[in-house]
């Protein structure tokens, strides 16, 4: 099993980072934990703005808390029982929503579906007329970055 330190550090080079030494918040924060993982060597990244009005007080708007959640994973099974008309609908609406290539990976399983997004899933089934539980093929606790 992969550390936590290990996944802060892979993810660095890709992340928001923050490095505001006296916010409240940092000791649970995702941003200011996956900044300690940063190589020391990279001369450029993300960070956040320091002058930003917010920023390293308790009211961050960057703040993101180091708790995992259930993240979906897959939605090969996601129509079966549902009527054709309504499943080309819906997938019409996903594919809008977050692009072909994207909808793909997340119904194969490439990219984890966030809990924000399976409640826009949700909504978007519910405004085509599905009102049965949704079916993901899997779930997987992961940070919410």
């Amino acid at each position: 099993m992969i550390s936590q330190e290990e996944i802060f550090r892979q993810k660095a080079p890709h992340y928001l980072l923050c490095f505001i030494e006296h916010c409240p918040l940092r000791e649970h924060c995702l941003r200011w934990l996956v900044g300690q993982q940063a190589d020391p060597t990279v001369v450029k990244v993300g960070c956040v703005n320091p002058l930003l009005a917010q920023a390293g007080t308790d009211q961050c708007p960057q703040y993101r808390e180091n708790v995992t959640a259930p993240h979906a994973k897959g939605m090969v099974h996601f129509y079966d029982g549902m009527p054709r008309q309504l499943e080309i609908s819906i997938k019409s609406r996903l594919i809008g929503r977050y692009a072909r290539r994207q909808y793909y990976e997340y119904r194969n399983g490439v990219r984890l579906i966030t809990p924000q997004m399976q409640q826009d899933i949700a909504r978007i089934c519910q405004e085509a007329g599905w009102t049965q539980p949704l079916r993901f093929d899997d779930y997987q606790d992961d940070y919410v970055w």
